[in-house]
């Protein structure tokens, strides 16, 4: 680390000196001893380049990180608490605009689990869901979301899920921060944690129906997006939610058969596109409807 520091000039030093300290942080299981001052020197090292401007002297930190979060993980088990509050204070340290703290919440999370990284940071789904409107830490807060949710639906209530996800998330999508890439990142959450759990549909089914503000719309055709690709309707609401499912079974209307009709009588070669797609449309519901 000290060739490292004298060399940070030079990119291939830094790499070679990223590799060797992977080796010797994958080596800290072997200890027999507590390590806890070498546990504090690699930290060093990481903090000072997980952002790093190569790729992969990023990559080598995360894996040197992951190696110590597990070697501390290990030694509370035995008693020794100081390694793992070393790691929480550090991370408690790291200002939410940085990629870092998503990374050590990732790595973290994978050794604590999803209820002692919620306990040890209270908020922290509301606050990460915040920082997706951030694009240059967008990419590392999903990642750290994606596997957080994962994880915590396989321990906890339907309620929980909500109140823990899927109403912070819905506060998100109509918020005027959520743009595009914000929507495309909760769809993908909301759908993840439905098909967990299909019982939540009821409630993303119940907040369609309540919405009537204009400002709610964004959020409602996200909503649409993540019933449809779960595939599932509410038992209860009967052929209400029918054309949320992939397979529609609804019967045609007589206006569109006869605009079907005349497409093939008159416009089966239109150049068009809106009006070719149009009808190609309807002959994929006609087919769908009657397979």
């Amino acid at each position: 680390m000290d060739i490292g520091e004298r060399k940070c000039s030079d990119p291939a030093f830094t790499l070679s000196v990223a590799r060797t300290l992977v080796q010797i942080s994958a080596s800290l299981e072997q200890c027999a001893a507590a390590q806890l001052g070498l546990v504090e020197r690699l930290l060093q090292f990481v903090w000072a380049h997980l952002e790093h401007h190569m790729d992969s002297v990023k990559h080598l930190a995360a894996q040197v990180l992951t190696s110590v979060v597990s070697y501390c993980v290990r030694l509370e088990k035995t008693g020794e608490r100081s390694g793992v509050q070393q790691l929480l204070s550090a991370v408690r340290t790291l200002d939410e605009s940085r990629k870092s703290l998503y990374v050590g919440l990732t790595a973290l999370s994978e050794q604590l689990g999803p209820t002692r990284l919620m306990q040890e940071f209270p908020g922290v789904v509301e606050s990460s869901l915040r920082a997706l409107t951030s694009q240059p830490v967008q990419a590392s807060v999903t990642n750290f979301l994606s596997l957080l949710l994962g994880r915590h639906m396989k321990t906890q209530s339907r309620e929980v899920i909500y109140n823990s996800w899927v109403r912070p998330a819905l506060v998100l999508a109509t918020s005027p921060g959520a743009d595009s890439s914000v929507l495309q990142v909760l769809d993908t959450l909301l759908t993840t944690a439905v098909q967990n759990d299909h019982t939540l549909l009821e409630y993303i089914l119940s907040h369609i129906e309540r919405a009537v503000d204009e400002s709610d719309m964004k959020c409602v055709l996200m909503l649409l997006s993540v019933a449809r690709k779960c595939g599932v309707t509410s038992e209860d609401t009967g052929d209400k939610w029918k054309g949320l499912s992939p397979k529609s079974t609804e019967p045609m209307s007589r206006a569109e058969l006869q605009l079907l009709l005349m497409f093939l009588k008159y416009n089966s070669n239109a150049q068009a596109p809106h009006c070719r797609q149009l009808m190609l449309a309807l002959l994929k519901k006609t087919a769908v409807t009657e397979c």
